[in-house]
């Protein structure tokens, strides 16, 4: 077993959210999606906060004339940072629609609703998106909302996170099977719970490539392997079998009391697979990655001083 604990990283982070003319939502943001399903998560924070479906949310991803900095994708921050930044520009956008609502209606603010992309309110016509955004423009106002986001050391919130290895090793050779591997994590809200687990696998798979066999040599500043077929991956005959369990806790500093998990499910797989490799064999490998040649002359070594 091996156990780890991490803070979302600091830093800052900007987006816009606003209607065009044609009263559709949409999310300006300079993070690219990398994989990890960022523009869908902040497809869900902006349709959640403003009453849409993700799917009616659109992202527009600018450049550096959009903002004058943003966060870095790194450090399992992109949702705690620049997905703070959609959610402050989505709860401000509502309000001024609501506003909108209230001025329309002549009613209570407490009268207005938001929901499924129109403005409404008791006993009087519903406005849609379509129709606020022509009505802005008439008035010149621009519906379209900046936030920025900046957080220091230590606001990020911590997440706990463990992971078990079973493993099996084969004495005459020093082969070393993982057939089994548990990651345990400290979650909140979970907003996507296929990337969320997407991120658990795949950073679980990371790992263990990591610590049994994917080993970058260099000779004089130079990579050696050129090619995936001297640099060897883990591919599906290599993936153990694992299973995921949740320690549920109610606050996460990201949107929607929810917590990061990018990074969580790489960082302790190899110490987890090390540990059980030594209570199997009572040798404790400190390098990675693990590999049988290792284990092999540990093993020998070890019977060699036990019989001197």
């Amino acid at each position: 077993m091996a156990i780890s604990v991490k803070e979302a990283h600091h830093g800052e982070a900007n987006a816009a959210v606003g209607l065009n003319k044609a009263g559709e939502v949409y999310v300006l943001t300079t993070v690219p999606d990398t994989g990890t399903g960022a523009h869908t998560i902040f497809r869900q924070i902006a349709g959640e906060t403003l009453g849409l479906r993700p799917d009616d949310v659109r992202i527009v991803v600018g450049n550096t004339d959009s903002f004058p900095n943003d966060v870095a994708v790194g450090g399992s921050r992109v949702t705690y940072l620049s997905g703070q930044a959609v959610y402050n520009a989505a709860l401000v956008l509502r309000r001024k629609l609501m506003d909108f609502g209230k001025e329309s209606f002549k009613c209570r603010p407490e009268d207005v609703r938001i929901a499924r992309g129109v403005v409404s309110a008791p006993r009087r016509r519903p406005l849609s998106f379509a129709e606020l955004a022509r009505a802005a423009q008439a008035k010149g106002v621009d519906l379209k909302e900046t936030s920025h986001f900046k957080e220091g050391p230590g606001a990020g919130g911590i997440s706990f996170y463990a992971q078990g290895a079973e493993v099996e090793v084969d004495p005459a050779t020093g082969r070393v099977k993982v057939s089994r591997i548990v990651s345990a994590h400290d979650v909140a809200t979970i907003i996507n719970p296929v990337l969320h687990q997407g991120q658990i696998e795949g950073g679980m798979v990371q790992g263990l490539g990591f610590s049994s066999m994917e080993d970058l040599k260099d000779e004089d500043g130079k990579i050696v392997p050129l090619t995936l077929g001297d640099y060897k991956l883990p591919n599906v005959q290599d993936i153990p079998a694992h299973e995921t369990i949740f320690v549920r806790d109610m606050h996460g500093p990201a949107p929607y009391e929810s917590k990061a998990i990018g990074e969580h499910s790489t960082s302790p797989t190899a110490a987890a697979i090390m540990n059980a490799i030594y209570d199997a064999t009572g040798i404790q490998i400190m390098e990675t990655p693990v590999t049988a040649e290792k284990v092999y002359r540990a093993l020998r070594n070890r019977s060699g001083s036990l019989q001197s």
